[in-house]
């Protein structure tokens, strides 16, 4: 797992304070829906310390100099904070972080440490009725099932990885008003984001691209419950952009089974593509498709008014041992297709071979930046046992279109009810030029720890 550090200016870390507090929401999906509790004479505090330490085998094959800024080696030393005062909760995380990265590339350094504040997540709620509410603030929504994908992603800062469940607390919330009407099998909402306040800078493996981010947008939901199925209908609509809709449906026929869909779809590629395959132009390539001073990656697509969608489907199976089995089958039609991969293809082959080494690196570095997302066709596979008390092992697997993907495994020891550390190792597969082995990064061991107050 790579490591997401955002950094801010004392100014705008200020004014990020000053309108989180003022305005601010909860943690996660769930957050906002929680029974109420009666107010606490004092506020009630908790957290956790988070630390890290990564190492990382870098892959060369595509990646001269290591252009892409991978870091070898990283640690981190967190502090996460919540406090609860009758309908106020919000969440603050202190961080610092030591990175090297080795590159000749110049204006980087080889070691960069950073420290960072920040409310990641906070709400405020007033409760109209007993069943109306009111909540404002910072707040991650998860409106699917899905463990490896979420297609319904529009209000999420964690879009891919491994750490779905955030232990590291390092989800930021969309800042946001929510109006949510909801009883014993219904919830319907309201909500009006505006995330052009927030200022971000994302590094390789950060959390979240920013594809989602930086604009205001209206979304409408809708749930309803029948006995063991739950249906979820979505509306968005982005301001100065295109209008989208999804459904989710979740089916619990038993404790041990679960089932799930989701889809979503609007217009428009918010994805970065590179030039060449915009243009549709993979074979004869010569000097016009050599780049030096500026990226050919940018979301060319963004605004082409084609409608693109993205959908899951997905089980879960639980033993009598405790033992879960999870496989998801998801597919993005954001990003490239399968034509327009094999057109990148050639790009990357036409730039691999160039003999200007310098040339060659920077080319590369580029064409790896439309890997920065997965997309296409994806099957995910994931087992989570006890294997003896307080141990448990989580071996996963993705695997895409292409035959590459990624193998992983996490070893977790519960000590006490204080305190938990874990080891996670991941290996990427693949040939050269396919989605996961391109990666420039192959293969890495973390080493976590977390301590509960």
């Amino acid at each position: 797992m790579a490591v997401n550090c955002r950094v801010y200016d004392l100014n705008k870390m200020s004014a990020a304070v000053i309108i989180c507090v003022s305005l601010t929401i909860a943690h996660t999906a769930g957050a906002e829906e929680m029974q109420d509790v009666e107010s606490p004479v004092a506020p009630l505090f908790s957290g956790f310390v988070y630390g890290q330490f990564a190492q990382r085998e870098i892959n060369h094959a595509l990646n001269a100099d290591n252009g892409a800024g991978v870091p070898v080696q990283t640690a981190e030393l967190a502090g996460a904070i919540d406090m609860r005062y009758s309908s106020l909760w919000l969440r603050t995380r202190l961080t610092a972080e030591r990175k090297y990265i080795p590159t000749k590339r110049q204006n980087t350094a080889d070691e960069a440490n950073k420290f960072a504040a920040d409310i990641p997540q906070v709400s405020w709620k007033y409760i109209f009725s007993d069943q109306t509410s009111f909540t404002i603030g910072r707040l991650n929504l998860t409106l699917d099932d899905g463990q490896s994908f979420h297609a319904i992603d529009i209000l999420e800062d964690g879009i891919r990885g491994s750490d779905f469940e955030d232990r590291a607390g390092k989800f930021v919330g969309f800042p946001m008003v929510n109006i949510t009407y909801a009883n014993a099998l219904s919830a319907y909402r309201l909500i009006y984001s505006d995330d052009t306040i927030s200022s971000y800078s994302y590094e390789y493996g950060g959390t979240n691209p920013g594809f989602n981010r930086g604009f205001r947008q209206w979304v409408a939901t809708g749930r309803k419950s029948i006995d063991q199925l739950t249906a979820t209908a979505v509306l968005q609509y982005i301001e100065a952009g295109n209008p989208g809709g999804g459904v989710a449906l979740s089916y619990v026929p038993t404790a041990a089974w679960s089932f799930y869909v989701a889809g979503f779809a609007n217009r428009g590629n918010p994805y970065p593509v590179h030039k060449n395959v915009y243009l549709n132009r993979g074979d004869q390539l010569g000097a016009a498709d050599v780049y030096i001073y500026q990226s050919p990656v940018q979301p060319w697509l963004a605004h082409d008014g084609q409608i693109r969608a993205r959908g899951l489907a997905g089980a879960t199976f639980t033993t009598e041992a405790n033992t879960t089995w999870v496989m998801e089958l998801w597919r993005d039609n954001r990003g490239m297709n399968s034509d327009q991969f094999q057109i990148w293809k050639n790009v990357v082959k036409f730039h691999d071979n160039l003999t200007n080494q310098s040339a060659r690196g920077i080319n590369l570095g580029y064409d790896m930046e439309s890997l920065r997302i997965a997309h296409g066709t994806h099957i995910f596979l994931r087992m989570s046992m006890s294997v003896v008390h307080d141990i448990d092992i989580q071996p996963s697997l993705m695997a895409t279109r292409d035959g590459s993907g990624i193998l992983n495994a996490r070893w977790t020891q519960h000590v006490a009810t204080t305190w938990e550390y874990w080891v996670e190792t991941w290996l990427r597969f693949g040939d050269k030029y396919s989605q996961y082995g391109a990666s420039p990064e192959r293969v890495g061991v973390q080493f976590n720890a977390r301590w509960f107050f």
